[in-house]
């Protein structure tokens, strides 16, 4: 079999003279483009969830399940003025929190989660 992909990104597979279906190369359209194995595959994997604001709720439920819910003030209050009061205020009364904020990226990895693990927190925390 081999696998075509067309002009609106839909990928084909096309079965060839042996195959069990039989040859099918008469369905290819001029507009479709042969792919290798590895464009294959590439095209028929999902593009990782990109989750990239939770709310407050999500993200303290997603903490508490990481047994770090509890870290959290002890690391908003180990923070320098001003960054504690904008932490707290932060932790405090923001409905929702964005993943690329940079309060947020500091706070998350005094608790230890790295750039990958912060994107699985936002993940799993999104699906409470």
């Amino acid at each position: 079999m081999k696998h075509y992909i067309d002009k609106n990104s839909q990928v084909w597979g096309i079965g060839e003279a042996g195959d069990i279906d039989g040859d099918q190369s008469f369905l290819v359209q001029d507009s479709w483009t042969l792919l290798t194995d590895a464009e294959y595959q590439a095209a028929i994997t999902p593009a990782p969830i990109q989750i990239t604001s939770i709310t407050m709720r999500q993200a303290r439920l997603a903490l508490l399940a990481h047994n770090k819910l509890s870290d959290v003030q002890t690391t908003i209050d180990s923070l320098p003025s001003p960054l504690k009061e904008q932490a707290q205020i932060e932790w405090e009364y923001a409905s929702n929190i964005e993943i690329t904020n940079p309060l947020i990226v500091q706070l998350m990895g005094s608790l230890g989660f790295t750039e990958t693990t912060l994107r699985d927190l936002f993940v799993e925390a999104s699906l409470l």
